[in-house]
């Protein structure tokens, strides 16, 4: 599942499946996306280099999301 979502990422964030959002509690350059359809992933965007890196994935509930 992880993998299907990099490459739709890596295509188009505006994807309305991919849930892609700002993760304020993360700090400033953190967002979440939608792993399937009960799991999310945290993502960390360097801005400096462009490069995203996943931070934590799990189940929604465990995230902090409702």
């Amino acid at each position: 599942m992880w993998n299907s979502t990099k490459a739709k990422a890596a295509l188009n964030l505006s994807l309305s499946s991919l849930g892609f959002e700002k993760w304020p509690p993360g700090g400033p350059n953190c967002y979440s996306i939608n792993v399937g359809s009960n799991f999310r992933a945290h993502l960390h965007h360097n801005r400096a280099t462009g490069s995203w890196t996943a931070e934590t994935i799990g189940d929604h509930k465990s995230m902090g999301h409702g």
